[in-house]
């Protein structure tokens, strides 16, 4: 790390340093993108918990109305849902690429309500965006997560 410092920061060269870090970035970010639709179940799984948690972190923040410590969370969800849109697309599914579109739509007013400190707005935006998650789990879902695992539907 010391030695990649001092090259990023030695004297001279700075544009050029600056131009090939960004380079490597936008290699490293398309590479991202274009994984995100050979996204495996078990990436999908992986995502699901993830959301849990995230969604969890938001509701806690929310009632003890620490509203700034939602908004990583909330950019774990945004990331996980351009992930699964792209796993959702890429299987021509959609009915849920819309409801992923929809609970986006929500979790920008979620930051509406997080930025304004408005814990009602929040409960509300939290509520409406959760809805979408469980039109998809109807559609897709099957097993209970406790007597038989979540998998996806046999016509899936």
């Amino acid at each position: 790390i010391a030695r990649l410092f001092s090259y990023f920061f030695a004297r001279g060269g700075y544009m050029k340093r600056f131009l090939t870090v960004l380079s490597a970035l936008t290699v490293v970010f398309a590479i991202g993108v274009a994984a995100q639709a050979n996204l495996t179940l078990e990436d999908h799984a992986k995502i699901m918990k993830a959301n849990a948690q995230a969604g969890q972190g938001i509701n806690a923040a929310i009632k003890g109305g620490t509203f700034a410590d939602a908004n990583a969370h909330v950019a774990t969800l945004r990331t996980n849902y351009a992930n699964l849109s792209a796993f959702y697309a890429a299987k021509k599914k959609d009915d849920a690429v819309a409801l992923i579109k929809g609970a986006l739509t929500n979790l920008d007013a979620l930051d509406t309500a997080l930025k304004a400190s408005d814990a009602m707005a929040a409960q509300a935006a939290m509520k409406m965006f959760q809805g979408t998650c469980g039109g998809c789990h109807k559609q897709y879902r099957a097993g209970d997560g406790k007597d038989t695992p979540y998998s996806f539907r046999p016509d899936f």
